[in-house]
């Protein structure tokens, strides 16, 4: 019997080793199944904050475009009228000339007609 001893001793140590591994390996295999899951987390949650940063982004960007598109109807309105006004200037200028004395209409009229070649051009 004092030869078995050793034996059982053996098994004994070797189960409670195997069984001791075993829950190491699940450990492990827990721990990675939730480190997993905590960087899915992590990447989901950066994704989630990236859309709504961007979100952010574009509707800032959209509102500029309306604040820029509002600012552009009332530039052109402007520009409409102060055309408008250019031509009836011109008309005024071209009726004064008409009026003036022969030795200086002659002056004016190449004056007239420069300021009229040189005014921009409006074109759409």
């Amino acid at each position: 019997m004092s030869e078995a001893i050793p034996v059982v001793i053996a098994i004994i140590a070797a189960i409670l080793g195997g069984l001791g591994g075993v829950a190491a390996i699940l450990k492990v295999q827990a721990d990675n199944s939730s480190a997993v899951a905590g960087g899915a987390k992590a990447v989901s949650e950066g994704a989630k904050n990236l859309i709504d940063l961007m979100n952010d982004r574009m509707d800032e960007g959209e509102a500029q475009i309306a604040a820029n598109t509002a600012r552009l109807d009332t530039l052109e309105e402007y520009v409409t009228h102060f055309d408008a006004w250019a031509d009836r200037l011109i008309g005024i200028l071209d009726r004064a000339v008409t009026m003036l004395p022969d030795a200086l209409r002659a002056q004016f009229e190449v004056e007239t007609k420069d300021l009229k070649e040189s005014r921009p051009k409006r074109t759409k």
